[in-house]
């Protein structure tokens, strides 16, 4: 089970001093697997090959033919996402539709500026509420189709549209994955005002083409809001810290605005000072993983209803734990085709009992612990 209590390893320690903004001296003292490790976990291999100068001589050489290779995998896969990027921005234009290009597509043009820096999963785009059925035209003529996941229950999928911050993703092969969002949302609901986003969007250059991209304090917002629905669920990156720190250090003047959108937002943001812009941040009470949000998905059934408690609230988190206790025969058939009817059927009788045993087990560890 993972100890979410537990403080930053040696090697993530490592890791934020080698990419922290002001120069601090350290050693890997024999953690240099580990430190590669977590650097690819946090997808800021790349970073290292651009900032492992405070190391010694030969720590540092090693370091930089370790994740070399990260760095040109990384070039090589975003440079194709953004040509893919650029296509779609030409096709919106031509078809009148107004969009805002959004996280990794305008961090590399606007902060990072080198398209082997930042790693891209995907390509994120807002486009305004009234727009949205004719980017979905426009993006189904470009080859691409909408998916929705596989849900346990009806009730499930409902509350997945309720919650869900983009459309169901669009996909074409060979192609990355295309988010569509209508709105920018808090996890606790607060929204970006839509007509503040596009009377305050900044123009960039993707691939030669102009685009539009959010302003430095909605970009803000949105990074922060992105990362704390990771973090509740432990799946959060230093990566996604680091774009964070990037924009505080080239607009300082974010963080006086910050104290005006409430105590956690300013909280994080300095959290993300101490670990990055600080030249001593270890002088403090360092965070535990569960605080950063590296805790990782919890084999304890405890506690990942006490997360989904805590992520969706009394209200909506009964409904979805009761739905994958008892699950659909539907899903159960999309998740494990090669099961027969009678299996299934078997699968459906035996689950219950089967968490009802991992929930005794938890308590039980729990006590002895």
């Amino acid at each position: 089970m993972m100890d979410r209590s537990r403080r930053l390893s040696p090697a993530e320690r490592h890791l934020i001093d080698l990419l922290a903004f002001r120069s601090r001296s350290t050693t890997l003292d024999g953690e240099e697997e580990a430190l590669l490790q977590a650097a690819s976990w946090h997808r800021v291999a790349p970073l290292l090959f651009s900032r492992s100068t405070p190391l010694p001589e030969a720590e540092g050489e090693w370091l930089r033919r370790r994740v070399e290779g990260a760095y040109y995998a990384t070039a090589a896969k975003n440079l194709k996402i953004l040509h893919e990027l650029a296509g779609l921005l030409d096709a919106f234009d031509g078809e009148g539709i107004p969009v805002i290009v959004l996280k990794g597509g305008h961090l590399i043009a606007r902060l990072y500026r080198n398209p082997a820096l930042r790693p891209l999963s995907d390509i994120d785009l807002l486009v305004a509420p009234a727009y949205a059925s004719r980017m979905t035209a426009t993006m189904k003529r470009l080859g691409y189709v909408q998916k929705e996941g596989v849900f346990p229950s009806r009730r499930v999928a409902r509350l997945w549209r309720t919650l869900a911050l983009h459309l169901p993703p669009f996909h074409r092969k060979g192609s990355a994955v295309v988010e569509i969002h209508t709105e920018i949302r808090a996890r606790w609901g607060t929204r970006l005002s839509s007509e503040e986003m596009w009377a305050g969007a900044e123009e960039v250059t993707i691939e030669g083409r102009r685009a539009l991209g959010l302003s430095p304090p909605h970009l803000l917002r949105h990074l922060l809001w992105h990362l704390d629905w990771h973090a509740a669920f432990g799946t959060a990156r230093l990566l996604w810290y680091y774009d964070i720190a990037l924009l505080l250090d080239a607009e300082p003047d974010l963080m006086a605005l910050a104290r005006r959108w409430g105590r956690k937002e300013h909280d994080d943001l300095t959290m993300v000072a101490r670990l990055f812009l600080a030249e001593a941040p270890w002088e403090e009470e360092i965070p535990t993983v569960r605080r950063l949000g590296f805790s990782g998905r919890s084999n304890d059934f405890l506690d990942n209803i006490t997360s989904a408690l805590g992520v969706f609230g009394m209200g909506q988190a009964i409904p979805l734990l009761w739905s994958h206790i008892f699950p659909s025969g539907a899903y159960l058939a999309a998740r494990n085709p090669g099961l027969s009817r009678g299996r299934r059927l078997l699968y459906r009788l035996i689950r219950p009992w089967r968490l009802l045993w991992r929930t005794l087990a938890s308590l039980i560890r729990r006590m002895g612990a």
